[in-house]
This record gives structure tokens, sequence and C-alpha cells, in this order.
């Protein structure tokens, strides 16, 4: 489609692809530098990453300051809509952070990754916000390259240029080039994954599944939830790849990802005395996102809500309420706290499934909040709102033309995140990582219906 407008021009692929390219980093390049030289609003979990990337740019490690915690205690008592939601929460809010780990401490509460990266810029570069969003974009137009490749090879030319067109305009992936926070650089890796793995099971080179061990190892470092891809991986991988080449191609992988792991490991069993691979924050996470107290007023806010009658019948709320802690380390209050949570959730079933399907229903919304503006609202309709329903008709069609093997681990993501999100929490941004597999099946049903009038315009005359 696009090589068909151009081609009165003599414009090549390789052309095409570097002028999108250069598009996607104009308009990113653009993007962040209005955002001027201050930290961008709203600061989210900006103020978080970048304590922890202070302290490990200082020597200090992965930890957070006691400083920062102090901050964060101060604007909750100082915005009066904070501290309403929080203020039967003060025990949780006064103690340590999340009443998990110790301010000032070494922590694995966090993945250390994204940090890390941005450790590496304060270290060269100090504290500038520019230089962090002009990196993000250069990863941000990665992505867009990565995004022609995969529906390159998994359909034609055509397909991936699309895709990568989309993926240069996309807004939500433009807006989180701007914030120093774990999306963009999440989102390139989670899709650099997905061609690795393409391009592993059609090569016979030992390199290729390596290097795939060690990206997988790169997302676990980021969002904790990809150690369950692993698995899934192998079994792809045993299924895929040629007879001979099978026990091989898995060892390398898993020598990848054993490679780059085992710093981490062995950092957090130098610090607890025992073995931690997941970061200690699932308890943390389950218990806020199960929490009445926090979760219903946050849905409210996102546009959804639980019946109060379901609110008012929610039974042992004695499980919910944080526990005094004694003398137990993080890894040991996390158990704590899961297992109440657990707890928790079996005792209210039917609370828990209108909160999995408002998690669903927020997850897969083109807004993400009812306090957006009108342009908001028409940009992610027009956006998101039309991608989604293009790529389950590029989802049939692939099934229809006997492609549905070839997409078969971009489907396989695509549901493990919608799953994951529906039991843990929702909303737009922990979508995105599976927004370049949505477009690259919307590219497909948007070729597929040009083609069809194309044809259909032709047989008429």
């Amino acid at each position: 489609m696009i090589r068909t407008h151009f081609k009165k021009f003599k414009i090549s692929d390789r052309k095409l692809i570097i002028l999108i390219l250069f598009l996607a980093l104009m308009i990113r390049i653009l993007y962040t530098v209005s955002l001027g030289k201050e930290i961008s609003y709203p600061i989210r979990d900006q103020s978080y990453y970048l304590d922890l990337a202070r302290n490990i740019a200082s020597g200090k490690g992965l930890m957070l300051s006691r400083e920062y915690w102090e901050l964060r205690q101060s604007m909750i008592n100082n915005i009066p809509e904070l501290k309403k939601r929080f203020s039967n929460l003060e025990e949780w809010l006064k103690s340590t952070p999340w009443g998990i780990i110790k301010a000032g401490e070494p922590t694995s509460f966090c993945p250390p990754l994204y940090p890390i990266f941005l450790a590496s810029i304060i270290k060269i570069f100090g504290e500038n916000y520019i230089i962090i969003r002009l990196l993000q974009s250069f990863i941000g137009v990665a992505l867009v390259y990565l995004v022609y490749l995969i529906g390159k090879l998994i359909f034609n030319t055509n397909i991936g240029l699309i895709a990568a067109l989309i993926c240069s305009f996309y807004p939500f992936f433009i807006y989180y080039t701007g914030y120093a926070m774990t999306e963009t650089l999440n989102i390139t890796l989670i899709t650099l994954l997905i061609y690795l793995f393409y391009i592993t099971v059609r090569n016979k080179s030992d390199l290729l599944p390596f290097l795939l061990g060690i990206v997988l190892a790169m997302t676990c470092l980021i969002r904790a939830m990809m150690f369950a891809f692993f698995l899934i991986i192998i079994i792809l991988l045993l299924l895929e790849i040629p007879k001979g080449f099978k026990f091989k191609k898995s060892l390398y992988f898993f020598i990848g990802f054993t490679v780059l792991m085992t710093p981490w490991i062995l950092r957090n069993y130098i610090i607890h005395g025992q073995i931690v691979i997941v970061p200690t924050t699932g308890g943390a996470t389950m218990w806020m996102r199960n929490n009445p107290d926090v979760v219903i007023p946050e849905m409210r806010q996102a546009g959804f809500t639980v019946p109060e009658k379901v609110i008012n019948n929610i039974r042992r709320r004695d499980l919910i309420k944080y526990p005094e802690f004694g003398d137990e380390n993080e890894v040991e209050r996390n158990k704590i706290i899961t297992e109440r949570v657990k707890e928790f959730i079996k005792a209210n079933p039917l609370f828990f499934s209108y909160l999995c399907k408002n998690r669903f229903l927020w997850y897969m919304s083109f807004t993400g909040s009812t306090e957006r503006t009108f342009w908001h609202k028409l940009i992610g309709f027009l956006t998101w709102g039309l991608i989604l329903p293009l790529s389950l008709f590029g989802l049939l069609l692939a099934a229809i033309k006997g492609k549905f093997k070839d997409i078969l681990i971009m489907v396989i993501l695509m549901g493990f995140f919608a799953g994951v999100h529906t039991i843990v929490h929702g909303g737009i941004r922990y979508r995105l990582p599976t927004d370049p597999f949505f477009i690259i099946l919307a590219s497909f049903s948007i070729i597929y219906i040009w083609d069809w009038f194309s044809k259909s315009r032709i047989s008429h005359e």
C-alpha cells in the first residue's frame, strides 16, 4: 500500500523505512524538548526510579533514601485527595516504605534494570531530564524499527511499513518517552524478545538463542512477571526448532538467561542470606490492588465501580489490615502480606471477580480515566479504539490463511499480559508492551481491506 503510492517516485523499501524512522525520531524529540528542562508532570513513579538511580550512581546501591520517603509522606499529607484516600492507612504510611523495606538500606523491592539505566545517565551527564528523554526517544525509534522487522518477517514488507508508520505516530508510545519510567525501555525490550525468538527458530546460529536468553532476563529485571515467560519460550523453542537443534538451542537460551540473572541473585543472597529471584514487591502490590480502601477510589476515578452491596458484604477485613511487623526482613514480610491477601481473596470471591472485570476493562480501555479531556478521548478512540477491532480481525484472518502458527508467540504474549493484569492491576500503561503486536495484526487487516477494495474497484471498471 505504502509502496504503491511511492512507486512513481522510485522510493525503495529501505528509503521508506528510513523516512518513517526519521519521522518517528523528530516527533519524539520535538515532544520531549517541549517538556522543558525539569521533571515531567505528573510525576507518578518518576521520583521513585530517580531516587533509586541517584543512590546507585553515588555508589550506595539499589536502595530508597530516607529523604525520598519523608518527601512522599509530606506530599500525601499536603494533598487533601491523597490524605483522604490513605487516612485509614496511617500505620502503613508512617512505617518503613510500603511496610516492607527499610529506607537507607539495600533492598530487593524494585527490579534493578531501569534504575541502573537511569543511574548510568546520571553518572555520565548528571541528572539531566532532557538527556533521559532524548535517549528514550532513540529507544522508541528502535521499537518502530523492530515492529517493521517483525511485520516484514511474519507477513510482508507492506505490513511492516504500515505497522512502523502507526507506531511512529502512536500517542501512547510517544507520551512515555517524556517520563523517567520503565515503559519505553520495557516495550522495546519485549518487542526485541519476540523478534529474537522469530529469528532464533529460523536460523542455525548458536548466538541467537543465547541473546534471546539475555533479553528475556533484561525484561525480567524490569518487570518480574516476565519470569513466567521463561517456561513459555522453552516450550515454544522445543516445539518449533527443527530436530537435532532443540536441546542445544534451548541450552544456549538457558545459559544466556542465567548469565544475566546470576549477579542479581548473588547480590540478593549477600543482602538477605537467602536466594531471592523475584523482587519483594509482590505482597505490597497485591495488598494495594485488593484493599477496598485503596482500589475502589482508584477504580472510580477510572470510571469503574463495584456495587455497594458487594462492598458492604466484604468479609475478613482483618486480613487486609496491614500487619504489625517485628524483626522480619523484607523477604519474610513480603511472604506474610502475600499470604494474608490470598486468604482475603478466598474469603471474598465475588468482590475479587468484580475487581478482575474492572481491571480487564481498564486494561483494554482507550482513555484510562473519566477525567480525560475531549481531545484525549478522541485521540484514544482514533488510535487504540480502531487498532483493537482491526487487530482482532487480523487475528481471524491469520487463522483462516494458515498463519496462526507464525503469530502464536504474539498471541500468547497478548493473552499472558491481559490475564496477569486482570488478576493484579489494570490500566493502559500495563497493556502497552503488547500494543506493537496488536498494531502488526491491525496492519495485516488494513492491507487485506485495502487489497479487497482495490480488486473490487478494478472488477467494476
